[in-house]
């Protein structure tokens, strides 16, 4: 499992879809010695979202000038290289595509660099530090923007060829929903936060008067974010009610079909969604049900991250172990 127990200290950052997070974490413990978190710039150009978080780290670095920091790990919130030296692209910013960041960042900062994808650096921060708690194997489920998965087997991050986890883009309708990725009926497309957004923007012109969706959103449907679509929910709002049992039936059907083909300890669902985690376990209960195979019944250990959000800079600082690059 673990050859030595991670220590130093390290500068973490996480560039997501929707917010950039930086912070300085000890290895030892988990501790955040200090955190700052940013919008990611409207503008959805990858110049301006890389300076944007080059500056959180400059502003902690100098703020922590007691803290030795020797190292840093990125998660960068789409698909890398095997080798965690170049992003690949982002599904939602533009100009990432085979972007050495992890070289850009070192030069900056002078120290080594190391970088995952978020859905790998935070399952490997949940199984470490949180409700995986270092089992055999681990599934972890990004629920945010996108929706990615991680796999801990054995203490090591599972990569296949470098592309494994790409969970949000399993078919879940055969010539349905157009997705970021550029194919069509991606569960993406159906229960992410971007998904579930833009599915009650296009019914938004339908919705009646008195819908809760429209008094949350003052009329305008460029207000509709998914914290929103899950507020009007929790307001009875019918529409909004089986907008999210849909997406969640979705999600259902796929993380049965992980356990069908991974059989894993533990499945956690962590990302932003997650803090409306009872809501999503509700709506998806009734179609575990419906689509677990009766001899699979009981094999689902399905569990809320318990580290509020910050799974993934843990797993980026540990990033920077030999042991999990």
């Amino acid at each position: 499992m673990l050859a030595d127990s991670p220590h130093g200290i390290v500068l973490a950052f996480d560039l997501g879809g929707t917010k950039l997070a930086a912070a300085i974490i000890d290895k030892a413990s988990g501790q955040i010695h200090r955190y700052q978190v940013v919008s990611t710039p409207s503008i959805h150009d990858s110049q301006i979202s890389l300076n944007a978080i080059i500056s959180l780290g400059d502003q902690l670095i100098e703020s922590a000038s007691g803290l030795a920091v020797n190292a840093i790990g990125v998660s960068f919130g789409g698909p890398v290289s095997s080798d965690g030296l170049t992003v690949i692209k982002s599904q939602h910013i533009a100009g990432w595509e085979h972007f050495p960041l992890p070289q850009v960042i070192s030069s900056h900062f002078g120290l080594p660099v190391f970088m995952e994808n978020d859905a790998n650096a935070a399952a490997l921060g949940e199984w470490y530090y949180g409700a995986g708690e270092r089992l055999p194997s681990l599934v972890y489920l990004q629920t945010s923007t996108g929706i990615g998965a991680g796999m801990i087997i054995n203490g090591r991050i599972y990569h296949g060829k470098g592309m494994a986890g790409e969970f949000g883009h399993l078919t879940i309708e055969a010539n349905g929903l157009p997705c970021a990725c550029g194919k069509s009926g991606c569960l993406e497309s159906y229960s992410s936060g971007w998904g579930i957004a833009s599915r009650a923007r296009q019914i938004y012109p339908r919705l009646p008067a008195d819908s809760a969706l429209r008094a949350l959103t003052q009329g305008d449907p460029h207000q509709v974010t998914t914290e929103l679509v899950f507020a009007a929910y929790l307001q009875q709002d019918p529409h909004m009610r089986e907008l999210v049992r849909s997406a969640m039936g979705s999600l259902a059907r796929a993380l049965v079909d992980v356990v069908c083909l991974l059989d894993p300890h533990r499945i956690v669902i962590g990302g932003g969604m997650s803090q409306s985690y009872w809501i999503m376990l509700a709506e998806m209960q009734p179609f575990i049900n419906q689509f677990m195979p009766p001899f699979l019944r009981g094999h689902l250990d399905l569990r809320a991250s318990s580290l509020g959000g910050k799974e993934t800079l843990l797993g980026a600082a540990l990033l920077t172990e030999e042991q999990f690059h």
